[in-house]
């Protein structure tokens, strides 16, 4: 049997396309894992995101964790261990490789991936990586000379890197759920128990929550749930009681049914990570992005964020202007303008990616589809 190594992690953003990829019933990959033609086996950190998530979703999939060295962008003691974590994250990527015999390997991103397609190049195995921000992430600069192929999800990201790597790079988009787009709207409302003759808000802050985002909506509850539905995911862990708001609906988390919460939603308030505003837009609902500051990200969500907004595909709150009546007002306009910001949505694209992406693994695997 063929093995496949995916490996990504940190956020949920960096972990679903990896799911995408394979549990796609009409690609040529999918349908060979499912045949068992090719194994599939996830390598991600010891205690990220990613192991609970790939879990939970996937308990099939063997799960090999290893050391990860993360980078932080303020000054901390622990940056002086992160060279030595990442060397061991190499030594372990590299074993299991040789564990499972790989015989290709798809990078998401996020920092527990650079060992892997660095141990994966090592040792003579094919790589695929791919990007789904704006601008390339330190991961995707540190790997990019290491892959076979890059996939990248902007036009102008594939204009960020060298002339010796052109020619690998293509530009497909982002590898989206496409169980997202086959919930009923009906059904999402009566699942919710939303009111039928509003329009629903959705509001969530990325698969950590946003404590931000959370803290600006407390005081826009009241007022907003008078006009709208709100399904409002605040992370887990962060759950927080509303009184007198009776369309207001909370929840942790949703992994199961969030594509009924996308089905319901007409408008949507969130962080600006690439995968999530890719999958709005795709659905074609307006938007409101929040993107991560610069003291909590390299930037990359404010320039994804732009680029929608320069398109007219979403509206965009800064933190440092995120207020109750900021929320309200922006919500309230783009009530507004809703037909019009759906119209122009129909220009945002919505091709799937996990195509091409699969088609190229089975290729460097020497797998028929």
């Amino acid at each position: 049997m063929t093995n496949l190594v995916l490996t990504g992690g940190g956020t949920a953003g960096h972990v679903l396309p990896n799911i995408a990829l394979i549990h796609e019933a009409k690609t040529a990959l999918g349908q060979a894992v499912r045949e068992n033609k090719v194994a599939v086996h996830y390598i991600g950190s010891h205690e990220g995101m990613e192991r609970e998530l790939v879990s939970r979703t996937v308990p099939n999939w063997p799960y090999i964790p290893i050391e990860a060295g993360r980078l932080r962008r303020f000054l901390t003691l622990r940056n002086l261990f992160t060279p030595f974590k990442v060397t061991a994250g190499f030594l372990n990527a590299r074993q299991a490789l040789k564990d499972v015999q790989a015989t290709a390997v798809f990078s998401k991103g996020g920092f527990v991936s650079a060992p892997v397609v660095w141990a994966a190049w090592w040792l003579g195995i094919p790589v695929v990586i791919h990007e789904s921000d704006l601008s390339p992430a330190l991961t995707t600069k540190m790997t990019i000379g290491c892959a076979t192929k890059a996939f990248v999800a902007f036009e102008d990201t594939k204009r960020a890197f060298a002339e010796k790597h052109q020619d690998k790079v293509e530009v497909v988009g982002i590898p989206l759920r496409t169980e997202l787009f086959r919930a009923d709207k009906k059904l999402a409302i009566a699942h919710f128990g939303l009111n039928g003759n509003k329009k629903t808000l959705l509001v969530f802050g990325g698969s950590l929550g946003a404590k931000v985002l959370n803290e600006a909506m407390v005081q826009a509850i009241r007022p907003l749930s008078e006009k709208l539905n709100i399904i409002h995911l605040v992370g887990k862990g962060k759950a927080f009681a509303v009184e007198n708001a009776p369309d207001y609906h909370q929840f942790e988390y949703l992994q199961e049914h969030m594509s009924l919460a996308l089905a319901a939603a007409d408008i949507a308030l969130c962080r600006a990570g690439a995968s999530s505003i890719f999958e709005l837009a795709a659905l074609r609902i307006p938007m409101i992005l929040v993107p991560l500051d610069l003291d909590q990200s390299r930037g990359d969500q404010i320039e994804n964020a732009h680029y929608f907004q320069e398109r007219k595909w979403a509206d965009v709150l800064r933190e440092k202007d995120l207020s109750a009546m900021a929320i309200t007002n922006s919500v309230e306009a783009a009530i507004d303008e809703w037909d019009k910001r759906k119209a122009y949505l129909e220009s945002a694209p919505s091709t799937f990616a996990i195509e091409r992406i699969g088609d190229t693994l089975l290729q460097l695997m020497n797998v028929a589809p």
